[in-house]
């Protein structure tokens, strides 16, 4: 008997949580292991993979065209490779710095709406 009086009590309040429309409004409930910006990371690791095999093929073509030695040709293709792939792994930190500052951003602007709200 008390088991049903405390099941309906249970029942009664989260009810009237859910049914409460400022904390319906304020909290918006986030999809679980979905990480923030994954389309940017997605797209930039896809972009890597693509420099990295093209970095690869041209890399063994050079030395396929330089008889399988080391030949200052190839030397100055690998130092060129790695600056550029320097310059992709900068991009792809600032890319994801700036998702990062957005979604910060917005995080604020409802944090200042909520504050907004329980002043009035």
């Amino acid at each position: 008997m008390r088991s049903k009086q405390f099941g309906s009590l249970v029942l009664t309040v989260a009810v009237a949580v859910l049914a409460a429309p400022s904390l319906s409004e304020a909290r918006s409930i986030p999809f679980f292991g979905q990480p923030v910006c994954k389309e940017d990371k997605e797209r930039l690791g896809h972009e890597e993979r693509i420099l990295r095999d093209r970095h690869r093929l041209a890399f063994d073509q050079c030395r396929a065209g330089a008889g399988g030695g080391k030949s200052r040709r190839c030397e100055d293709l690998q130092q060129q490779q790695k600056s550029e792939q320097k310059r992709f792994k900068d991009q792809r930190k600032r890319t994801l710095a700036d998702c990062k500052n957005r979604v910060d951003a917005k995080t604020n602007r409802v944090e200042a709406k909520k504050t907004d709200r329980k002043q009035r």
